[in-house]
């Protein structure tokens, strides 16, 4: 059927942008990611446009265009949060961290990084190590700085 054709349109298209950004063709990826982008909206499939979101906004981040990269993982958030998508909504804040500590917004990091680790302990993912490490590192540079964000529980 035609919606067949343009979901797996739309996932070909998404994965073509992965392999431009590996290649380091970041302007060639977001139009594979714009285009997919396009063709799930069409489809009203709003995990695939949250998808598409953030993967635009990774693709900003490795350019070093962080308020571009903000903007497309926050919509990628708001997506996910609406759609009640726990692990979209995880992965759109995981690469929002990313950009607030590049950024040197330090708290804002490790308050979002501290959401994705409570979700990496809930669905037992395989980042959960890596996360843990980084937002101690991301505590410890806060803390260096005369302030660490309050601690909230991250235990299932």
């Amino acid at each position: 059927t035609k919606t067949h054709d343009e979901a797996a349109k739309a996932v070909l298209l998404s994965d073509l942008g992965l392999v431009a950004r590996e290649n380091g063709q970041f302007d060639q990826a977001i139009q594979y990611y714009e285009h997919s982008l396009v063709l799930m909206r069409r489809l009203g499939n709003q995990g695939g446009v949250a998808d598409a979101w953030r993967m635009i906004g990774r693709t900003f981040l490795l350019q070093k265009r962080y308020d571009d990269a903000i903007a497309c993982c926050q919509t990628s958030q708001s997506i996910a949060e609406r759609s009640r998508d726990e692990l979209r909504t995880g992965g759109a804040r995981y690469v929002l961290a990313q950009c607030y500590e590049e950024t040197g917004n330090l708290r804002e990091a490790a308050d979002l990084l501290e959401l994705v680790v409570h979700m990496d302990r809930k669905y037992r993912l395989p980042k959960l190590e890596e996360n843990i490490q980084r937002l101690a590192a991301l505590r410890a540079s806060l803390a260096g700085q005369g302030g660490i964000p309050p601690q909230r529980k991250t235990h299932v």
